[in-house]
């Protein structure tokens, strides 16, 4: 497989314009949401959800400028933009498609080696911060646990995993007792998703809270149920 006949670490070369034309970590995410057809302000964010709107605003106008993407403007009360993909953009985007299906195929010898490598090397780690935060609180509340839960069976608990119903106080007192951040940190160090304590909410018949309403929220975000139609922004 070549690029070109220049040295692939030289300017010119073809990897070097892939990259400055990717340049930003939500571009190639953008290219390969509207490869699906064009979509709206709102779509994009709910698509890219862990995009700021911010940033994602400034990278769709640099991917607009580099005639990668064009934004269309109708017009009309209320107003309705959307974007699509030019041309060449779709080119670009079709070339993502075979990274993305190698990044699919391949996510487990990855994602599992980087977990285990922060837990390993790092002993002020996000994901033991959390999880350090999330036993204290669920050990500590006013009512004595009669058990102590370890951090594999907790983390199968908010999975809805575990059908022992002595271990529901632990998944109740996380969205009574635990901070907000807590069950946040535990979603992005991925020990859980939103979707696993959704349904652990389910399993458990977890009393509603702010908590619980709000993981319900992240959760319809996640698989891409949007709650309400937002006004578009422009770009």
């Amino acid at each position: 497989m070549q690029c070109s006949s220049q040295s692939i670490s030289g300017h010119g070369s073809g990897l070097d314009t892939t990259f400055r034309v990717l340049g930003g970590k939500w571009k190639p995410f953008i290219l390969y949401s509207l490869s699906h057809g064009p979509k709206r302000f709102g779509e994009l964010k709910r698509s890219v959800r862990h995009a700021s709107e911010k940033v994602l605003t400034q990278q769709l106008k640099e991917l607009e400028a580099d005639g990668l993407v064009k934004r269309t403007d109708y017009k009309e009360v209320p107003p309705r933009v959307d974007y699509a993909l030019s041309p060449i953009g779709e080119t670009l985007a079709h070339a993502l498609a075979p990274l993305c299906k190698w990044g699919d195929d391949n996510a487990g010898l990855f994602d599992g080696g980087a977990i285990k490598r922060s837990r390993r090397g790092k002993a002020d780690s996000t994901s033991k911060a959390a999880f350090d935060s999330l036993t204290t609180a669920v050990t500590t509340i006013n009512t004595p646990m009669p058990f102590r839960i370890d951090e594999s069976t907790l983390i199968a608990c908010l999975k809805g995993e575990v059908p022992d119903p002595r271990w529901r106080v632990y998944v109740q007192a996380l969205f009574d007792e635990v901070d907000m951040s807590v069950i946040h940190k535990l979603v992005l160090d991925r020990l859980v998703t939103f979707n696993d304590l959704s349904k652990a909410i389910d399993v458990w018949r977890v009393r509603e809270s702010e908590n619980e309403r709000w993981v319900r929220q992240m959760a319809s975000f996640e698989v891409g149920r949007p709650d309400a139609e937002s006004p578009d922004r422009p770009g």
